[in-house]
């Protein structure tokens, strides 16, 4: 029902000579859309830290499907 999103991060206020490093990516999701970590379940939703790989001024990423994503990048 859901699909993966190919998504393009562009960095526009780098300057000419500045790139960015893709470190890795940090991934909340569940199977569940209505979950909720609760005192009863507190590890509903957990994070799961994957490697992301690319390097310039604009990097190619995949999302999951109903899901937060945090992206690390270094210069």
């Amino acid at each position: 029902m859901f699909k993966y999103k190919r998504t393009l991060l562009i960095f526009d206020g780098l300057k000419k000579t500045e790139t960015v490093k893709a470190v890795k990516s940090i991934v909340y999701t569940s199977p569940d859309p209505d979950a909720d970590n609760t005192l009863d379940d507190p590890e509903a939703i957990t994070p799961r830290t994957r490697m992301f790989f690319g390097e310039g001024t604009a990097v190619k990423a995949t999302v999951d499907p109903m899901s937060f994503n945090i992206f690390v990048f270094e210069r």
